[in-house]
């Protein structure tokens, strides 16, 4: 089936593509990575060329424009390649749908890096787990002030900028987008994890950190 608007390639043809990436880039040194500290950025570089960043982006807004099914299909076929790039590179399909149908002034300023892979994003969805929520949003003048935590967040010193997912008192959920930079307000503290160790999973702390 064809994917999109005009020019959308079929995604037999992609789904092949992904196979071939999968088979060729990533299997064959997969094992190497896995022993890595951290995974080489230069790792992601082919998703972001061949336009794997955008893999779920409408075709119309420049995107692979793949379904459910074929996008899962495709992360199917990466992880069977590498595991741990394909956990980094997985995170930053909330950043770049984020742009693609948000606000005019996020889509303007972030879209197109993220959809291209030139700004790579994660997630600190700290805010969504349920019970007592871990990440708190607060408004605050010009923006929101984030305070708590968030666990598991993969592609520290990989990625450009964080999705975070914070609750507020009245429990909404606010999606803000975070510079991916330690600061006074924002820590990370590693993970030592059993598998995909080279994916640099972290836990973010946030300490009165606001966001315009």
């Amino acid at each position: 089936s064809r994917r999109g608007g005009g020019g959308a390639r079929p995604a037999a043809a992609l789904l092949a593509e992904a196979k071939a990436i999968a088979d060729d880039h990533l299997f064959p040194s997969a094992g190497v990575v896995e022993a890595l500290p951290i995974l080489p950025r230069a790792r992601l570089d082919p998703l972001a060329a061949s336009g794997w960043y955008g893999f779920m982006v409408p075709a119309e807004h420049g995107g692979l424009g793949l379904d459910r099914d074929d996008a899962l299909r495709a992360i199917e076929l990466f992880a069977g390649g590498c595991l741990t790039t394909t956990l980094v590179w997985i995170q930053h399909i909330a950043g770049v749908m984020s742009a693609c149908f948000g606000p005019e002034h996020i889509r303007d300023e972030w879209f197109e890096p993220l959809r291209s892979g030139a700004c790579r994003a994660g997630i600190a969805f700290g805010g969504l787990i349920p019970g007592p929520p871990l990440l708190r949003a607060t408004r605050s003048t010009g923006g929101w002030t984030l305070d708590g935590s968030s666990p598991w967040v993969s592609g520290w010193g990989l990625v450009d900028m964080i999705v975070a997912a914070g609750r507020t008192t009245d429990d909404q959920v606010v999606n803000v987008f975070v510079d991916a930079a330690e600061s006074p307000t924002l820590t990370a503290v590693p993970h030592r994890l059993f598998a995909a160790n080279a994916s640099a999973t972290v836990s973010l702390g946030f300490d009165h950190h606001f966001v315009p």
